[in-house]
């Protein structure tokens, strides 16, 4: 399950109250991490460059509404990471921000299961598999 980041819920206020909405990304990506980067970001531990860890693009499909759920957006698109080229840990959440010139952060959420990667591995996201659910 997904939410939304500090920054992205006060920027979502700010719109509703009439006030300029923040220029939307033109790109996203999604950051592996090894606990929960909280709505803040301050419990961050992504995974560290140098060890054949890098940031993946991420498309986001239409928003799909069901009445008694909400909307909700899926990845498209297969997403992989690696390989390892050194052990990156338990991998337990993610956080997708804008990429490029805008970096802000605006979702973060949970894997359903820890996933360790030791050397030589990879992280995987099938296509259609990350879930962020609006209600």
């Amino acid at each position: 399950m997904a939410a939304f980041s500090q920054y992205f819920e006060q920027k979502i206020i700010n719109w509703t109250r009439g006030t300029a909405f923040a220029t939307t990304p033109t790109a996203l990506e999604i950051r592996l991490h090894r606990s929960n980067p909280l709505d803040d970001y301050s419990g961050a531990d992504e995974v560290p460059g140098g060890v054949g860890y890098v940031k993946q693009a991420i498309v986001l499909s239409a928003p799909s509404s069901i009445v008694s759920t909400g909307s909700s957006t899926v990845n498209v698109g297969n997403i992989l990471f690696g390989p390892a080229t050194g052990a990156w840990g338990s991998i337990t959440h993610f956080s997708i921000h804008g990429s490029a010139t805008d970096t802000n952060f605006y979702f973060f959420g949970a894997f359903l299961a820890a996933q360790s990667v030791i050397t030589g591995g990879s992280y995987s996201i099938p296509n259609g598999t990350l879930s962020i659910l609006v209600r």
